[in-house]
């Protein structure tokens, strides 16, 4: 029963915080979706947890988190309610090695100790803690067959939080947070506080430019490894990249504009994207099985 409790908390939670995540997992087989609901569930509470702290505090809800997830993983008991609970069967059942959850941790704190990304490679570092990670543990949630997989589940993570910066980047500025490099603004001519005034919104969008073009590559690589992972889950998270690239394409396609919200996509558009990413992958699958045929590996 508890188990059941578990996963119906885990189902609300990737309900209410990712409607794309959730639209593509529906795709998962019943193991598949019972731990990548619970690992959502407590990735999503720890980044609620450190974006709602008030200034000053972020670095000792960070603290209590670390100690909680060591205690989870331990085997210390959580009400059924609580997102540490099971996390230690997530670990065991899936073979999740217990450094990738302090991984992600430590790009929270990242994100407390306002880490300056002066160049590219430092905001590649940040995109591997908070979401590669999340890739590596999803690969052995989803049963990766090949040794290259997990770097291509790395790519694929990293590419989607380029696409969530780009999206983010008036809300991340409101908490005081700014991920286009540092270099980046000054061949821009941008001075970081002035991220958002007008005057620098069309500056300021040809870096998103450079971000999406970016996540394109990560995409490009990342998919290579569908071809490693059983058929519900390869075509469920071929899914998702579609729906996340797709906010990108739209980001585009709103111009300078698209600094002033944040993007989503309608109902259609995800359908769009559902039915472009499942012919995608099945025409991959097809070409498998026909001719033997695979695209190129890392």
């Amino acid at each position: 029963m508890s188990s059941k409790i578990q996963f119906q908390h885990s189902k609300e939670a990737i309900q209410g915080g990712s409607k794309s995540f959730r639209l593509a997992s529906l795709i998962l087989d019943e193991k598949s979706k019972v731990g990548a609901y619970s690992l959502y569930r407590w990735c999503r509470y720890c980044d609620d947890v450190i974006d709602q702290s008030a200034q000053g505090e972020a670095d000792l809800a960070l603290s209590g988190l670390i100690a909680q997830t060591e205690k989870a993983l331990a085997g210390d008991p959580f009400p059924d309610s609580s997102p540490f609970s099971g996390l230690r069967s997530l670990a065991v059942d899936f073979e999740i090695s217990s450094p990738y959850f302090f991984e992600l941790l430590e790009g929270f704190k990242m994100d407390v100790t306002s880490f300056k990304f002066d160049n590219f490679e430092d905001l590649k570092k940040y995109c591997y803690h908070v979401a590669g990670v999340v890739g590596l543990m999803m690969s052995q949630i989803l049963e990766a067959s090949d040794e290259r997989a997990p770097l291509c589940a790395d790519y694929l993570g990293r590419a989607m939080q380029l696409t969530n910066i780009s999206r983010d980047i008036a809300e991340d500025f409101s908490l005081k947070r700014i991920y286009i490099p540092g270099d980046w603004l000054l061949g821009a001519n941008v001075p970081p506080a002035e991220l958002m005034n007008p005057i620098y919104q069309d500056k300021v969008f040809a870096l998103v430019l450079r971000l999406l073009e970016s996540a394109d590559q990560f995409y490009l690589e990342g998919r290579k490894g569908i071809e490693f992972l059983p058929f519900r889950a390869g075509w469920s998270i071929t899914v998702a990249s579609f729906l996340y690239q797709g906010i990108g394409l739209k980001i585009r396609k709103q111009g300078s504009r698209a600094l002033l919200g944040r993007t989503v996509l309608s109902l259609s558009e995800k359908i769009t994207y559902v039915v472009l990413g499942s012919l995608h992958f099945l025409r991959g699958r097809f070409k498998t099985a026909l001719f033997g045929f695979k695209e190129r590996s890392i």
